[in-house]
Protein backbone atom coordinates (compact mmCIF):
# COMPACT_ATOMS: atom_id res chain seq x y z
CA UNK A 1 0.00 0.00 0.00
CA UNK A 2 2.94 2.06 0.65
CA UNK A 3 4.98 1.54 -2.56
CA UNK A 4 1.15 2.15 -3.82
CA UNK A 5 0.76 5.56 -2.83
CA UNK A 6 4.62 6.15 -3.44
CA UNK A 7 3.89 5.43 -7.03
CA UNK A 8 0.83 7.21 -7.59
CA UNK A 9 2.11 10.30 -5.74
CA UNK A 10 5.40 9.72 -7.67
CA UNK A 11 3.16 10.07 -11.09
CA UNK A 12 1.55 12.96 -9.87
CA UNK A 13 4.20 14.76 -9.58
CA UNK A 14 5.52 13.97 -12.52
CA UNK A 15 2.44 14.86 -14.08
CA UNK A 16 2.27 18.52 -12.22
CA UNK A 17 5.98 18.91 -13.50
CA UNK A 18 4.79 18.18 -17.01
CA UNK A 19 2.43 20.32 -17.07
CA UNK A 20 4.30 23.17 -15.31
CA UNK A 21 6.98 23.25 -18.03
CA UNK A 22 4.28 22.86 -20.29
CA UNK A 23 2.92 26.10 -18.99
CA UNK A 24 5.91 27.37 -18.46
CA UNK A 25 6.94 26.82 -22.29
CA UNK A 26 3.96 28.14 -23.38
CA UNK A 27 4.22 31.33 -21.54
CA UNK A 28 7.52 32.42 -22.90
CA UNK A 29 6.28 31.35 -26.03
CA UNK A 30 3.42 34.03 -25.61
CA UNK A 31 6.03 36.29 -24.02
CA UNK A 32 8.50 35.72 -27.10
CA UNK A 33 5.59 35.92 -29.35
CA UNK A 34 4.29 39.43 -27.73
CA UNK A 35 7.92 40.16 -28.30
CA UNK A 36 8.43 39.28 -31.32
CA UNK A 37 4.75 41.61 -32.60
CA UNK A 38 6.20 44.52 -30.44
CA UNK A 39 9.52 44.17 -32.56
CA UNK A 40 6.89 44.19 -35.82
CA UNK A 41 4.97 46.82 -35.04
CA UNK A 42 7.65 49.06 -34.29
CA UNK A 43 9.60 48.07 -37.93
CA UNK A 44 6.44 48.45 -39.33
CA UNK A 45 6.23 51.44 -37.19
CA UNK A 46 9.53 52.66 -38.57
CA UNK A 47 8.99 51.43 -42.27
CA UNK A 48 5.80 53.75 -43.07
CA UNK A 49 8.02 56.72 -40.77
CA UNK A 50 10.56 56.73 -43.30
CA UNK A 51 8.00 55.95 -45.97
CA UNK A 52 6.39 59.05 -45.00
CA UNK A 53 9.11 60.82 -44.53
CA UNK A 54 10.71 59.78 -48.14
CA UNK A 55 7.20 60.68 -49.80
CA UNK A 56 7.57 64.41 -48.16
CA UNK A 57 11.36 64.27 -49.37
CA UNK A 58 10.27 63.65 -52.81
CA UNK A 59 7.02 65.93 -52.96
CA UNK A 60 9.17 68.51 -51.68
CA UNK A 61 11.49 68.04 -54.30
CA UNK A 62 8.84 67.85 -56.95
CA UNK A 63 7.27 71.25 -55.89
CA UNK A 64 10.57 72.58 -55.89
CA UNK A 65 11.65 70.87 -59.72
CA UNK A 66 7.97 72.48 -60.18
CA UNK A 67 8.76 75.59 -59.12
CA UNK A 68 12.05 75.65 -60.52
CA UNK A 69 10.57 75.15 -64.13
CA UNK A 70 7.72 77.32 -63.70
CA UNK A 71 11.20 80.04 -63.26
CA UNK A 72 12.58 78.84 -66.19
CA UNK A 73 9.58 79.39 -68.07
CA UNK A 74 9.40 83.36 -67.24
CA UNK A 75 12.87 83.60 -67.54
CA UNK A 76 12.97 82.25 -70.88
CA UNK A 77 10.12 84.43 -71.77
CA UNK A 78 11.60 87.21 -70.37
CA UNK A 79 14.82 86.86 -72.19
CA UNK A 80 13.00 86.22 -75.43
CA UNK A 81 11.37 89.73 -75.07
CA UNK A 82 14.29 91.63 -74.01
CA UNK A 83 16.02 90.25 -77.35
CA UNK A 84 12.58 91.61 -78.99
CA UNK A 85 13.32 94.47 -77.28
CA UNK A 86 17.01 95.03 -78.11
CA UNK A 87 16.32 93.82 -81.72
CA UNK A 88 13.49 96.16 -82.38
CA UNK A 89 12.61 98.41 -80.19
CA UNK A 90 16.05 99.74 -79.68
CA UNK A 91 16.15 100.83 -82.75
CA UNK A 92 12.65 102.65 -83.11
CA UNK A 93 13.66 105.73 -81.73
CA UNK A 94 16.79 106.28 -83.86
CA UNK A 95 14.61 104.95 -87.52
CA UNK A 96 12.14 108.46 -85.79
CA UNK A 97 14.53 110.70 -85.26
CA UNK A 98 16.46 109.79 -88.92
CA UNK A 99 12.69 110.49 -90.61
CA UNK A 100 12.06 113.75 -88.28
CA UNK A 101 15.48 114.67 -89.09
CA UNK A 102 15.20 114.06 -93.51
CA UNK A 103 11.45 116.07 -93.17
CA UNK A 104 13.36 118.92 -91.43
CA UNK A 105 15.54 119.34 -93.93
CA UNK A 106 13.38 118.83 -96.91
CA UNK A 107 11.04 121.67 -95.74
CA UNK A 108 13.20 123.55 -93.68
CA UNK A 109 11.94 126.65 -95.61
CA UNK A 110 10.48 129.66 -94.99
CA UNK A 111 6.91 128.76 -95.77
CA UNK A 112 7.32 125.71 -93.55
CA UNK A 113 8.90 127.46 -90.61
CA UNK A 114 5.76 127.93 -88.64
CA UNK A 115 6.15 123.74 -88.22
CA UNK A 116 9.89 123.67 -87.04
CA UNK A 117 8.22 124.13 -82.89
CA UNK A 118 6.75 120.91 -83.46
CA UNK A 119 9.31 118.77 -85.26
CA UNK A 120 11.54 119.77 -82.95
CA UNK A 121 9.15 118.62 -79.88
CA UNK A 122 8.55 115.34 -81.78
CA UNK A 123 12.64 115.01 -81.67
CA UNK A 124 12.37 116.06 -78.14
CA UNK A 125 9.73 113.47 -77.64
CA UNK A 126 11.32 110.22 -79.44
CA UNK A 127 14.71 111.41 -77.61
CA UNK A 128 13.51 111.32 -74.41
CA UNK A 129 11.71 107.52 -74.84
CA UNK A 130 15.05 106.25 -76.17
CA UNK A 131 16.72 107.42 -73.19
CA UNK A 132 14.38 105.71 -70.81
CA UNK A 133 14.81 102.98 -72.52
CA UNK A 134 18.39 102.64 -72.81
CA UNK A 135 18.32 103.56 -68.77
CA UNK A 136 15.43 100.75 -68.16
CA UNK A 137 17.64 98.65 -69.62
CA UNK A 138 20.68 99.07 -67.78
CA UNK A 139 18.70 99.49 -64.46
CA UNK A 140 16.48 96.03 -65.31
CA UNK A 141 20.55 94.59 -66.25
CA UNK A 142 22.35 95.51 -63.48
CA UNK A 143 19.47 94.55 -60.87
CA UNK A 144 19.68 90.63 -62.66
CA UNK A 145 23.35 90.33 -62.02
CA UNK A 146 22.71 91.78 -58.37
CA UNK A 147 24.40 94.82 -58.28
CA UNK A 148 21.88 97.15 -57.15
CA UNK A 149 20.68 97.06 -53.90
CA UNK A 150 18.51 99.86 -51.98
CA UNK A 151 20.56 102.32 -50.42
CA UNK A 152 18.10 104.52 -47.77
CA UNK A 153 18.60 108.28 -47.99
CA UNK A 154 16.39 111.36 -46.87
CA UNK A 155 15.39 113.42 -49.35
CA UNK A 156 12.18 115.58 -50.42
CA UNK A 157 9.43 114.22 -52.64
CA UNK A 158 8.02 116.98 -53.93
CA UNK A 159 11.53 117.98 -55.25
CA UNK A 160 11.86 114.46 -56.83
CA UNK A 161 8.64 114.78 -58.63
CA UNK A 162 9.42 118.48 -59.75
CA UNK A 163 12.42 117.53 -61.29
CA UNK A 164 10.51 114.78 -63.58
CA UNK A 165 8.15 117.14 -64.39
CA UNK A 166 10.51 119.18 -66.27
CA UNK A 167 12.06 116.03 -67.91
CA UNK A 168 8.34 115.39 -69.14
CA UNK A 169 7.28 118.97 -69.52
CA UNK A 170 8.22 119.68 -73.11
CA UNK A 171 6.32 116.18 -74.16
CA UNK A 172 3.19 116.80 -71.92
CA UNK A 173 2.75 120.63 -73.30
CA UNK A 174 2.86 118.73 -76.85
CA UNK A 175 -0.33 116.33 -75.84
CA UNK A 176 -1.89 119.33 -73.72
CA UNK A 177 -1.31 117.58 -70.69
CA UNK A 178 -1.26 119.67 -67.29
CA UNK A 179 1.27 118.43 -64.90
CA UNK A 180 0.01 118.10 -61.13
CA UNK A 181 1.71 117.50 -57.67
CA UNK A 182 -0.04 117.63 -54.26
CA UNK A 183 2.16 116.82 -51.73
CA UNK A 184 3.29 119.20 -48.83
CA UNK A 185 6.99 120.98 -49.90
CA UNK A 186 9.83 119.79 -47.78
CA UNK A 187 7.98 116.20 -47.81
CA UNK A 188 11.16 114.15 -46.80
CA UNK A 189 11.43 110.65 -47.03
CA UNK A 190 13.84 108.21 -46.24
CA UNK A 191 14.50 105.55 -49.50
CA UNK A 192 16.28 104.62 -52.25
CA UNK A 193 16.18 107.84 -53.97
CA UNK A 194 17.38 106.19 -57.61
CA UNK A 195 15.11 103.77 -57.08
CA UNK A 196 12.13 105.49 -56.33
CA UNK A 197 13.04 108.12 -59.20
CA UNK A 198 12.78 105.60 -61.61
CA UNK A 199 9.82 103.99 -60.24
CA UNK A 200 7.81 107.39 -60.37
CA UNK A 201 9.44 108.11 -64.26
CA UNK A 202 8.28 105.26 -65.67
CA UNK A 203 4.66 105.68 -63.70
CA UNK A 204 4.81 109.50 -65.32
CA UNK A 205 5.85 108.36 -68.83
CA UNK A 206 2.93 105.70 -68.49
CA UNK A 207 0.69 108.33 -67.90
CA UNK A 208 1.50 110.73 -70.33
CA UNK A 209 1.90 108.00 -72.67
CA UNK A 210 -1.65 106.92 -72.48
CA UNK A 211 -3.71 110.26 -72.27
CA UNK A 212 -4.47 113.03 -74.43
CA UNK A 213 -5.92 117.01 -73.01
CA UNK A 214 -5.84 115.88 -69.59
CA UNK A 215 -3.90 115.76 -66.35
CA UNK A 216 -1.20 113.39 -64.64
CA UNK A 217 -1.35 113.72 -61.00
CA UNK A 218 1.14 112.40 -58.50
CA UNK A 219 0.21 112.85 -54.70
CA UNK A 220 2.55 111.51 -51.23
CA UNK A 221 -0.22 109.60 -48.75
CA UNK A 222 1.58 109.25 -45.53
CA UNK A 223 0.05 105.83 -43.47
CA UNK A 224 1.47 104.58 -40.24
CA UNK A 225 4.38 102.94 -41.05
CA UNK A 226 4.36 103.54 -44.87
CA UNK A 227 4.46 105.76 -47.81
CA UNK A 228 2.17 105.97 -50.89
CA UNK A 229 2.70 107.55 -54.25
CA UNK A 230 0.05 107.97 -56.11
CA UNK A 231 0.25 108.22 -60.30
CA UNK A 232 -3.35 109.29 -61.35
CA UNK A 233 -4.25 110.26 -64.78
CA UNK A 234 -7.24 110.99 -67.13
CA UNK A 235 -6.36 108.45 -69.97
CA UNK A 236 -7.79 105.61 -72.05
CA UNK A 237 -7.60 103.31 -68.87
CA UNK A 238 -6.46 99.63 -69.16
CA UNK A 239 -8.25 96.51 -70.46
CA UNK A 240 -9.53 94.13 -67.42
CA UNK A 241 -7.49 91.11 -69.86
CA UNK A 242 -4.70 92.98 -69.68
CA UNK A 243 -5.39 94.60 -65.88
CA UNK A 244 -4.91 90.88 -64.52
CA UNK A 245 -1.56 90.35 -65.89
CA UNK A 246 -0.25 93.50 -64.89
CA UNK A 247 2.49 93.13 -61.87
CA UNK A 248 2.30 89.24 -62.48
CA UNK A 249 6.21 88.37 -62.85
CA UNK A 250 6.30 88.78 -66.26
CA UNK A 251 6.35 91.20 -69.25
CA UNK A 252 3.69 92.46 -70.61
CA UNK A 253 3.83 94.04 -74.17
CA UNK A 254 2.81 97.66 -74.33
CA UNK A 255 0.05 99.04 -76.51
CA UNK A 256 0.51 102.05 -78.63
CA UNK A 257 0.19 105.76 -77.19
CA UNK A 258 -2.67 107.98 -77.70
CA UNK A 259 0.37 109.83 -79.87
CA UNK A 260 0.99 106.92 -81.62
CA UNK A 261 4.28 106.48 -79.08
CA UNK A 262 5.71 103.04 -78.86
CA UNK A 263 6.65 101.11 -75.76
CA UNK A 264 7.77 97.69 -74.28
CA UNK A 265 6.18 97.16 -70.81
CA UNK A 266 9.31 97.21 -69.43
CA UNK A 267 9.03 100.24 -67.23
CA UNK A 268 5.63 98.78 -65.41
CA UNK A 269 7.70 95.52 -65.23
CA UNK A 270 11.22 97.26 -63.99
CA UNK A 271 9.01 99.35 -61.45
CA UNK A 272 7.65 96.47 -59.46
CA UNK A 273 11.20 94.88 -59.59
CA UNK A 274 12.44 98.42 -57.67
CA UNK A 275 9.61 98.39 -55.54
CA UNK A 276 9.68 95.19 -53.87
CA UNK A 277 13.08 95.20 -53.76
CA UNK A 278 12.55 98.06 -50.97
CA UNK A 279 9.51 95.65 -49.32
CA UNK A 280 7.14 98.27 -50.76
CA UNK A 281 4.51 96.89 -53.16
CA UNK A 282 2.92 98.08 -56.26
CA UNK A 283 -0.63 97.82 -57.64
CA UNK A 284 -3.68 99.54 -60.02
CA UNK A 285 -6.38 100.35 -60.60
CA UNK A 286 -8.53 101.24 -64.05
CA UNK A 287 -11.25 101.17 -66.19
CA UNK A 288 -11.49 101.76 -70.32
CA UNK A 289 -12.07 105.38 -70.84
CA UNK A 290 -11.53 106.21 -66.90
CA UNK A 291 -7.77 107.01 -66.48
CA UNK A 292 -5.59 104.45 -64.22
CA UNK A 293 -4.91 105.34 -60.42
CA UNK A 294 -0.96 103.29 -59.91
CA UNK A 295 0.42 103.72 -56.62
CA UNK A 296 3.02 101.96 -54.45
CA UNK A 297 4.08 101.77 -50.88
CA UNK A 298 7.45 101.82 -49.17
CA UNK A 299 8.05 101.36 -45.59
CA UNK A 300 9.37 104.39 -43.12
CA UNK A 301 12.67 103.75 -42.88
CA UNK A 302 14.19 105.61 -39.79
Amino acid sequence: MKESILTTGGRHVSEVRDINRSLAEKALNMRCQAYLSQVKANLLTATIYGINNSKKSLQRELDQKTRLERELKVANATKDRLLSILAHDLRSPFTNLIGIAEGLSKNLQPPNLESLGEHIGMVHSVALSGVELVDNLLTWIWGLSGQIKPQPVRFEANKLVQELFMLFESHAKNKSISLKCEMPAGSEIQADRHMTQTILRNLISNGIKYTANGEVLVKLEERNREWVFWVIDTGVGIAPEVLDRLFKNQLVESATGTAKEYGTGLGLFLAKELCESQSGKIWVTSKPGQGSQFAFSLPKVY
